[in-house]
């Protein structure tokens, strides 16, 4: 029976409520009702009935509603609805009174019997247009078969054209009236064409909204990836065929950005284009799934693995790929985790140990940049039987990247991308993907600010997020955006004729830093990129010593392996204050294009309980994730102490063995990391641990002297190109009386004879041979004769013992 209506007037829409399925109700009808706020309401009219989202109104004889959301006539949900009539000719019927459960996944299709542009079917593969049909269904409230009408992605909000595009809601995961949320994964289905035939078989597949894309420097693990799948067509029955199963599951793990996530997508959109076999790839975050109520996390599971078996079981060349991304955050150790997660680590055991070989080809793919935190039970064979180890790119994979990337945008047609490419992978020390990709966008904003004939505020939009999504809802007032007219724009160039140059990819690298070395403390990008073995006068004996042991087996590790030479794992620089042993290393690191962190003592030591140990490790953990990387430790012998047994005691304080221990083990961890060197520098060798000192460790021990007079001359040259002198300054009679200076001694001569020159007259233009005069006079070397005794004992301690050896 209905109730008396308390309406009187009905308006259809309301200008700011268009898309967004909101029915605007008055408060006492949502009060006398006890309906929340955002309950799923049903819109009946004459001819059609519509799904809302219900929203109280203070005026209580006015409703409003959007019509973006249409329920059919035929639909069993509209004969189980109990109507009450609020006019002549509208019903009003709750569906959900109160909070409306999260979609985990919304699939919808083409309306059949439908008109549709010409480029409808492009604008669910573009990616730009993509996002913006998924950012319109955010918040809508939808169920099955449902018919959600979108605008168009070239309209701007209330257009006058008011394009729409019908979709049909093909599945929602939980099934039901849903509402998606931000989180929720939304793939929209190509319809079926004999060309291309559909295999999702009532299953999301999201390699239909993912438009194949090229990858660089993964192409070993991407064979392995490709191979799999083929395996699990060519032999359907492996155990009869092979006499052994074929693996279930591979784990990728590497630091986040290197393109984990990429990599599997580019490996089953090109198996599945192929036409080797039909494969239906569904996704699904950790952090997504485990977000409904106790028990759904393990229910969705169990449901996407029976779809799995499902849709493999139709044809022998079907194959379903599970990817399960951020796999730490859905399946931590048991240990260590809630209830909630360790009922999903043991259903997804179950799941896994239920695949059956002979009759189902279901592949699980994890990603993480935690690996350790995994649950173990997940990493033996016959789960996880594989893991691949994603690594940093290297140099050469570094330009293959850029190139990827730098296809894409407007440079001058004069521009060499092949060698532009290999310039900026040699300045990118520790990028990854995700950080390439994010230096060539900020150089395009840089180069944007110089354009005068764009609408900056527009372009830098659309590349700041890759999407028309921003454009799209936050200015209600633009004119229409066409994405042909913003991609066109990308493409003008400015008065030079250059629309993106070197200099805005060496501005944006000043923004954008290595993403694996944004928590680094001990990172140092600035300083090392300025040093260059220029820099340095003499010592060519040391430089090419870690030439050898350095650059060499970064640059030419094919030469190393065919020779079967292991290149030293760590190197110790001795010798007196000031000969440039810190400068030597960085300019080694600049050298090799190798990323470079520092330690010192004031970095390690703490006042509070291992936070020094802490401190070691994490500069080796973050040393492995930037490969190839040198960790230089300077004044060592201030870090780690030698231990003392004259009296049977260990020696040393706590804190220094503690210290001196985890240092000891961290480098023994250095072999199975390639591409990684320690150097340690001290000016006091003879403080050194003997444990240190070991092949394996410091496997080489190099002594920097002090300058000679033809290397002092060098340095003088260095440090004086470009400043002014007088024509009777001779660098050679200075270089001849500064005995037993160090380089860093020699510079402080310099600067001090141009203090000395304006001293005397503060528009000088060039400095005299007195003013040398008058600094050498005033500066004394801090070393002598017999401060250099114990560097050449310990030289020739060395060395006898290396032929002891």
């Amino acid at each position: 029976m209905a109730r008396t209506s308390i309406v009187t007037n009905v308006v259809e829409q309301h200008i700011m409520d268009e898309g967004t399925a909101r029915c605007r109700l008055p408060l006492s009808f949502l009060q006398a009702h006890r309906v929340s706020e955002g309950a799923a309401v049903a819109v009946f009219t004459e001819s059609a009935c519509f799904l809302c989202r219900a929203h109280a109104m203070r005026r209580s004889s006015v409703v409003t509603f959007d019509r973006s959301i249409s329920i059919p006539p035929s639909h069993s949900l509209v004969n189980k609805l109990a109507r009450e009539r609020v006019s002549d000719d509208i019903e009003i019927a709750i569906v959900i009174p109160n909070g409306v459960r999260p979609a985990a996944s919304v699939s919808l299709t083409f309306v059949e019997d439908q008109t549709y542009p010409d480029d409808a079917a492009d604008l669910v593969r573009h990616p730009i247009s993509l996002r913006v049909l998924q950012d319109a269904c955010r918040r809508l409230i939808v169920h099955d078969s449902c018919i959600v009408r979108l605008p168009h992605p070239n309209d701007a909000p209330h257009s006058p054209s008011k394009a729409t595009l019908q979709f049909r809601v093909h599945k929602t995961l939980p099934a039901g009236v849903v509402q998606i949320m931000r989180a929720t994964r939304i793939a929209f289905l190509l319809p079926d064409s004999p060309a291309a035939p559909s295999t999702d078989q009532g299953i999301p597949n999201e390699l239909q909204n993912h438009r194949q894309q090229s990858i660089g420097g993964l192409d070993k693990e991407l064979k392995q990836l490709e191979e799999l799948i083929y395996m699990a067509v060519e032999f359907p029955d492996p155990k009869r065929q092979l006499g052994i199963p074929l693996p279930k599951g591979v784990l990728l793990s590497g630091p986040p950005g290197v393109g984990k996530t990429l990599l599997v997508r580019t490996a089953t959109q090109r198996c599945h284009e192929s036409g080797k076999c039909q494969l239906a790839l569904r996704v699904i975050n950790g952090a997504e799934i485990l977000s409904g109520g106790p028990g759904e996390a393990e229910s969705a599971l169990r449901l996407i693995f029976a779809d799995g078996r499902q849709f493999t079981q139709q044809s022998p060349k079907n194959v379903f790929c599970l990817f399960l991304d951020e796999l730490d955050a859905l399946c931590p150790q048991r240990e260590r985790s809630g209830r909630s997660h360790s009922r999903m680590v043991a259903q997804l055991l179950t799941l896994m140990d239920g695949i059956d070989d002979s009759r189902s080809r279901i592949i699980v793919f994890g990603a993480t940049n935690l690996p350790n935190a995994i649950d173990p039970a997940l990493r033996r064979p016959g789960r996880f039987d594989r893991e691949v180890m994603v690594k940093p790119p290297s140099v050469d994979d570094r330009a293959e990247i850029f190139k990827i990337h730098l296809a894409n945008l407007p440079l001058d047609k004069q521009v060499d991308v092949d060698t532009l490419a290999i310039k900026l992978a040699e300045i990118s020390v520790g990028y990854v993907g995700a950080d390439i990709a994010a230096l060539c966008r900020q150089a395009c904003i840089i180069a944007l600010t110089r354009l005068q004939n764009v609408d900056t505020p527009r372009v830098l939009k659309f590349l700041r997020n890759q999407q028309l999504s921003a454009m799209y809802w936050n200015n209600q007032t633009m004119k229409n955006v066409d994405i042909a007219d913003v991609l066109s724009q990308l493409s003008l160039d400015d008065k030079s004729n250059n629309f993106v140059t070197m200099e805005d990819f060496m501005d944006a690298a000043e923004f954008i830093q290595a993403s694996v070395l944004r928590g680094a403390k001990t990172f140092r990008k600035d300083k090392s990129e300025q040093t260059t073995w220029d820099d340095i006068g003499g010592l060519e004996n040391v430089k090419l010593s870690l030439q050898q042991a350095v650059e060499w087996p970064l640059k030419y590790p094919g030469t190393f392996q065919r020779l079967n030479i292991k290149p030293p794992r760590g190197i110790l620089l001795y010798g007196p204050p000031g000969c440039s042993k810190s400068t030597i290393v960085r300019a080694c690191a600049y050298a090799s294009q190798a990323t470079f962190l520092s330690l010192s003592a004031a970095e390690v030591f703490s006042p509070y309980f291992g936070d020094a140990e802490a401190a070691i490790r994490q500069v080796f953990r973050d040393a492995r994730a930037a490969t190839p990387a040198i960790v230089f430790m300077d004044e060592i012998d201030a870090i780690v102490s030698k231990r003392e047994y004259e009296q049977g005691g260990s020696g040393g304080s706590g804190m220094a063995l503690r210290v001196l221990s985890t240092l000891l083990n961290e480098m023994d961890g250095v072999e199975s990391a390639d591409g990684l060197l320690v150097v340690g520098a001290t000016n006091r060798p003879d403080m050194i641990d003997a444990a240190l000192l070991r092949p394996g460790r410091f496997d080489r021990v190099v002594y920097v002297p002090l300058p000679e007079a033809n290397d002092r001359l060098k340095i003088l040259q260095i440090h004086t190109k470009n400043a002014k002198l007088a024509e009777n300054v001779n660098l050679d009679w200075i270089a001849s009386k500064a005995h037993f200076f160090s380089g860093a001694e020699l510079e402080n001569v310099c600067r001090e004879a141009a203090l000395l020159a304006l001293r005397e007259d503060i528009h000088t233009q060039e400095i005299s041979m007195r003013h040398f005069e008058n600094a050498l006079e005033h500066i004394s070397p801090v070393s002598c004769a017999k401060s250099l005794i114990a560097f050449e004992e310990f030289q020739a301690k060395q060395e006898s013992g290396q032929k002891a050896k």
